[in-house]
């Protein structure tokens, strides 16, 4: 098996990268809003997502940090990967003139990914329960409209 998927790193990366390439397709699909409404509902739809997957809160319940290690740093694809859509669906808005921001496009993305990732793990990391309503907020501020 390890000639085919190398070892279990790589094995778990290839399928979570799988997953989230269709995860993607379907918040571009789901998500009609436009400009920092659209960013910032991707961001929440994402957060929805890997909060309600019962797989996804397995696999990071059964190995904590393999799992934030695969997801959430340098070494794995994945990290990459959902910058990356972030950075698209802000290249797209601003193309379009439906948003302006001050800060390079790959930082903003980052920074969005990892806004996201703070409350998509808090369970993990401090203990509290994921929570998509806060991501909505916390991107919301980060991107300057902040909603009641």
């Amino acid at each position: 098996m390890f000639r085919w998927v190398g070892n279990r790193d790589q094995l778990l990366t290839d399928i979570l990268t799988s997953l989230a390439s269709s995860t993607f397709r379907d918040i571009q699909e789901a998500v009609d809003e436009v400009g920092a409404e659209r960013i910032v509902r991707a961001a929440e739809l994402y957060a929805e997502i890997l909060i309600s997957s019962e797989y996804y809160r397995t696999f990071l319940n059964r190995d904590p940090e393999r799992a934030l290690r695969l997801i959430s740093t340098k070494v794995s694809p994945l990290q990459r990967q959902i910058v990356t859509f972030f950075e698209q669906i802000l290249n797209e808005e601003e193309a379009a003139d439906r948003f302006t921001h001050s800060l390079p496009t790959p930082d903003l993305a980052y920074v969005i990914v990892r806004v996201m990732e703070s409350f998509l793990y808090s369970d993990l990391i401090i203990g509290e329960q994921p929570d998509a309503g806060k991501v909505r907020s916390a991107v919301s501020a980060v991107l300057g409209c902040l909603q009641d």
